[in-house]
C-alpha cells in the first residue's frame, strides 16, 4: 500500500501502480490516514502504560509487534471495516467482515483471551 511518515505529521505515502483503481486508492489512503490520526490523538492523550517491551500476537502480521503496533492496527482495520460497511459491493462486504474477524482477533490479545 503505502506508509505514513511519523516525523511529518499528515504526510502519506502510497504505492503509484496502486492509484488507478480508485477503490484501492481510498482504502490505500484511509489506511494511511488512520496511522496518521492515531499518531495525534496518541500525542494528544497517552494510553500506553511501559511495559518492558513486551511483544503481543496481532492479528496483521506473523511477527509479534510492540503494545503501540497492535494498537495501530486495531484503529486502521476498524476504520476500514466502517468504510467498507458503506459501501454497496460484495467484495467490500467480504472486506468489512475480514474486518471484523481481525478487530475480534486483536480484542482478544488486549483482554489476554485464549
Amino acid at each position: 500500500m503505502g506508509f505514513a511518515d511519523f516525523k511529518t505529521h499528515g504526510l502519506i505515502f502510497l504505492r503509484r501502480d496502486e492509484l488507478d483503481d480508485p477503490a484501492v486508492c481510498a482504502e490505500g489512503i484511509i489506511h494511511e490516514a488512520s496511522h496518521v490520526r492515531f499518531n495525534g490523538l496518541l500525542a494528544s492523550t497517552p494510553c500506553l502504560e511501559a511495559d518492558d517491551g513486551q511483544l503481543y500476537t496481532t492479528p496483521l502480521r506473523e511477527d509479534p509487534r510492540p503494545a503501540f503496533g497492535l494498537l495501530h492496527q486495531l484503529f486502521v482495520v476498524a476504520r476500514l471495516g466502517a468504510w467498507n460497511r458503506r459501501i454497496d459491493s460484495a467484495e467490500a462486504r467480504c472486506k468489512a467482515e475480514w474486518a471484523a474477524v481481525k478487530l475480534d482477533d486483536a480484542r482478544a490479545t488486549v483482554l489476554g483471551l485464549p
